[in-house]
């Protein structure tokens, strides 16, 4: 199933990516993404926007009704960070499960592991952590320091921006054993592919 199939369901749509722009696009400027709604292309964040209202006066059991709702009734966020986040949703449901597939399949034939994983389904249950562990799909995330703290001798303040590399920790050889050997029954591994905590 595709992961915008999986998403369709989530918030209770029906609607399937046709167009990406043939060069790579900025996740800060999502009007460039064009998605086929009802056999019309449309840009999402109007498509959004439409959605929202709909659901804001005819609610049902979606995501994005819940999402709208939960917003109505505590009022913490603004209809635009609803919007975003709403957004955010789909390009994080979509392009890192799309990457994992791609690559995942191009590391398994690089390392020659392709034809042992297809022989031993088994393996399945420990090989996606450790092919999100050696090649992740998402390299790079930034966070804002809640308070301030001194990491090997240079000061993070509160409010600063700091750029997590994923990759290089997921290399770690304080944290995996041969970390830049692809082992598909690596147990336990402890990536942090998705960053830390809750995904």
């Amino acid at each position: 199933m595709h992961s915008f199939q999986v998403l369709s369901k989530l918030f209770e749509e029906q609607f399937n990516v046709r167009h990406f722009p043939a060069e790579p696009v900025s996740l800060y400027d999502p009007s460039q993404y064009i998605l086929e709604l009802g056999g019309k292309r449309i840009r999402p964040v109007l498509c959004l926007m439409g959605m929202a209202l709909v659901k804001e006066k005819n609610p049902d059991n979606g995501l994005l009704s819940k999402m709208v709702n939960l917003n109505q009734q505590q009022n913490e966020i603004t209809q635009k960070e609803l919007l975003a986040n709403v957004f955010f949703l789909f390009l994080a449901g979509v392009d890192p499960t799309s990457s994992l597939i791609s690559v995942g399949i191009m590391n398994l034939i690089i390392q020659n592991k392709y034809e042992t994983i297809r022989k031993d389904r088994a393996l399945l249950s420990t090989a996606v952590d450790e092919l999100l562990r050696f090649d992740s799909p998402l390299q790079l995330i930034a966070r804002t320091a809640t308070e301030k703290t001194i990491l090997h001798e240079t000061t993070i303040n509160e409010g600063d921006l700091v750029t997590v590399c994923l990759g290089s920790g997921n290399r770690d050889h304080l944290q995996f054993d041969s970390p830049e050997e692809l082992r598909l029954n690596r147990n336990p591994n402890r990536h942090i592919a998705f960053s830390h905590g809750a995904h």
